[in-house]
């Protein structure tokens, strides 16, 4: 990462600033993609270039852990100034091709988080919508028999509002009626949908031997909030043990799914996850973790900005005011 004299020195005085108010507190960055080349549908998302030099800060400016090390440093008191978790969720194809070379020269060890249901030529759920949506010739689409209206599809702002409608219905469905519904959407729009978003198992292992935390997502990414307790646990106790098998190794961490209290899991979904054996969990609910947080109910953020003086005055933000 280049940078000037100037930048250097504001960013070094930042970084005093963060490791004298961060004493035992614990910063956990949520990431989900990571793509060599923007995706210009979708330009907003995380880029190789911006995911490198975030890094590259990390590594010259913090103290990266992955997440099962730090709750043990948290808990004993024993925690650096200035850590920081660094994590992934859902397990995409990316993680590995376009993550991990930038995580391991930048010597950022990492959690990644993993819905195994979708490893080996799966899909996700959203991204069935999203791919029907954006490669369908269809001009328009008729969903009234599935609860939505008719979608023109003639424009790539009409297709991201579709998209974005859709997804928002088939959210909060249980697994089996999201299912039908997303497979009702791809077959209306007439698409192939593709067997390369999500890594395999061998993926998996490559990670997990390059110094990486391999951490649970449920099998197939339900939001907890809209299943029973038997399904859930089901899903807890079937991600764990595929990937304690694929690995020969304990799995201790956890992601909620979606991951917002009291939205997409609650109290006693915590409880479940306990039970199931984890030894802490992670949510997408934004602040800062202290040793007397929550375990099995961790704050993380997701970074958005785009120079490094404002990535690094944000986490500073957090952690002073725990708000960003």
């Amino acid at each position: 990462m280049g940078m000037g004299k100037i930048e250097h020195l504001i960013l070094s005085i930042l970084s005093v600033f963060i490791k004298k108010v961060s004493k035992n507190k614990l910063l956990i960055l949520n990431y989900h993609r990571v793509q060599d080349k923007k995706d210009l549908f979708f330009d907003s998302d995380m880029d190789h270039l911006s995911f490198d030099w975030q890094m590259a800060l990390i590594s010259q400016y913090l103290k990266p852990l992955i997440l099962s090390d730090s709750i043990k440093k948290l808990e004993n008191n024993e925690l650096a100034a200035g850590s920081v978790v660094v994590t992934f969720d859902d397990g995409y194809k990316d993680n590995l091709n376009d993550a991990l070379p930038i995580l391991k020269k930048r010597k950022v060890p990492s959690t990644f988080f993993i819905a195994t249901g979708f490893l080996n030529g799966g899909i996700m759920w959203n991204d069935i919508i999203i791919e029907s949506i954006k490669s369908t010739k269809k001009e328009a689409i008729d969903l009234s028999h599935i609860g939505l209206e008719q979608h023109i599809l003639g424009s790539k702002n009409e297709k991201l509002i579709a998209i974005e409608n859709i997804i928002k219905k088939a959210k909060y469905q249980s697994l089996s009626e999201r299912n039908q519904f997303v497979a009702e959407v791809n077959k209306i729009c007439e698409v192939k949908l593709p067997d390369d978003l999500m890594m395999n198992d061998r993926d998996i292992q490559v990670l997990h031997d390059s110094g990486m935390e391999i951490g649970g997502h449920t099998s197939n990414h339900p939001i907890l909030m809209s299943e029973e307790n038997s399904v859930v646990n089901k899903e807890l106790i079937e991600g764990k043990q595929y990937l304690e098998k694929l690995l020969n190794e304990k799995i201790t961490t956890f992601a909620y799914p979606n991951g917002k209290l009291d939205k997409d899991y609650n109290v006693e979904h915590a409880k479940l996850v306990e039970k199931a054996g984890f030894k802490c969990a992670v949510t997408t609910n934004w602040g800062i973790n202290k040793k007397d947080t929550d375990h099995f109910q961790l704050y993380r953020f997701t970074p958005w900005d785009k120079t490094p003086i404002m990535f690094m005055l944000r986490l500073l933000k957090l952690i002073l005011f725990n708000k960003v």
